[in-house]
């Protein structure tokens, strides 16, 4: 999900399935080609990566990872 947050301010949230078959580790990779298409639609030069993280949630029955990032274009 990505959420305009502010002026050229962008939340973005990410949550990987509970049943996977791979892909752990790929939120930086995800949250960097996000932040790209952003700047690329909006016609901006550069974005800077203002705050990222990852974890996990429990849930009743099973964990899931989630990685929370915003970025700011220029």
């Amino acid at each position: 999900e990505v959420e305009p947050i502010g002026e050229r301010r962008y939340r973005i949230e990410l949550t990987m399935k509970r049943f996977i078959t791979g892909g752990e580790g790929e939120a930086g990779t995800v949250v960097k080609r996000t932040a790209e298409k952003l700047r690329k639609e909006g016609g901006y030069s550069y974005y800077a990566l203002l705050e990222m993280s990852e974890g996990i949630e429990s849930h009743v029955l099973i964990a899931q990872r989630v990685a929370h990032a915003v970025v700011q274009l220029h």
